[in-house]
């Protein structure tokens, strides 16, 4: 018989990661162009002890490229005006959760940057993110792009990328808004 009580007996444990000066770089990034799919990506950092953030900055100009932390309100703007599919990945130390399709409702209010549609709602406080980074990953299917926000701890807090399924390219219309957002961002520098 099942009971109705939940007994927490121990947290997630960290991975361990090493300083950012002692990854194998030059080896890291030869293995990141041989990913075949995205999935693979979570196993090299933690066959090199990289942090996600510090494998971000090693990667800088070669997959990674770091936009400015508003990036991501300009990004659901472009997708909502095209009607681009998106997935949105937002996790905790228990759980990740998805949401794919389109997003049309984006409002601003204060520091929250607010997807408001009847299927989906986010709510982002743009004041805690620290770091925004373009990410690309060579996959059998082609590049996957992605739009990747962290707090200043270096942790998640939210990944977007074009809907896609495995076995199929990334959306063309995404990689337009990729394009978009990257050239709005040379264009403040």
């Amino acid at each position: 018989k099942q009971g109705q009580d939940i007994t927490i007996r121990e947290q997630i444990g960290k991975e361990e990661n090493i300083p950012i000066d002692q990854i194998e770089s030059k080896g890291f990034l030869e293995k990141w162009s041989e990913l075949k799919d995205t999935h693979d990506f979570y196993p090299l950092l933690r066959k090199f002890k990289a942090g996600r953030t510090d494998a971000l900055r090693l990667a800088e100009g070669k997959f990674t490229t770091k936009v400015n932390n508003k990036t991501v309100r300009t990004m659901l703007n472009l997708a909502s005006e095209d009607e681009v599919p998106i997935m949105v990945f937002v996790g905790n130390p228990g759980m990740i959760q998805i949401h794919s399709g389109p997003v049309i409702t984006i409002r601003e209010s204060g520091n929250w940057l607010n997807i408001l549609d009847a299927g989906f709602n986010l709510h982002l406080r743009q004041d805690h993110i620290a770091d925004s980074w373009i990410v690309e990953k060579p996959t059998e299917d082609g590049t996957v792009t992605s739009l990747e926000l962290f707090d200043e701890k270096g942790e998640s807090i939210a990944t977007f990328f074009g809907a896609r399924k495995p076995g199929k390219p990334e959306l063309e219309s995404w990689r337009t808004v990729i394009r978009q957002v990257k050239s709005e961002e040379a264009i403040q520098k």
